[in-house]
């Protein structure tokens, strides 16, 4: 075990935890600890499948968060104002 993922191990380990505090946990190793999929799968004890929801569900958590503190306004906005005329108004595909 690399030393980087014992300290994720003893400060973020959700093994037997809910899926809802793991969601958290795994985006935070994957994003500022840098760990690979396989490095979470190990230190957290779950399958690589559960690492790659977890970190979709952090981003959409993350969109979310900004879009409701309004700081995705303006971005959105200029990217509707700068996409070709035929792409404008198709939305992020959900």
């Amino acid at each position: 075990m690399s030393r980087s993922t014992r300290a994720a191990d003893s400060s973020l380990s959700v093994r037997g935890g809910s899926s809802a505090a793991a969601v958290p946990a795994v985006f935070v190793l994957r994003k500022v600890y840098r760990l690979s999929h396989d490095e979470i799968a190990e230190v957290l004890g779950v399958s690589h499948s559960t690492i790659e929801k977890h970190v979709a569900k952090g981003l959409i958590r993350c969109r979310d968060y900004l879009r409701d503190v309004g700081l995705l306004d303006s971005i959105e906005s200029k990217e509707r104002a700068d996409a070709p005329h035929g792409l404008r108004d198709v939305g992020d595909g959900e």
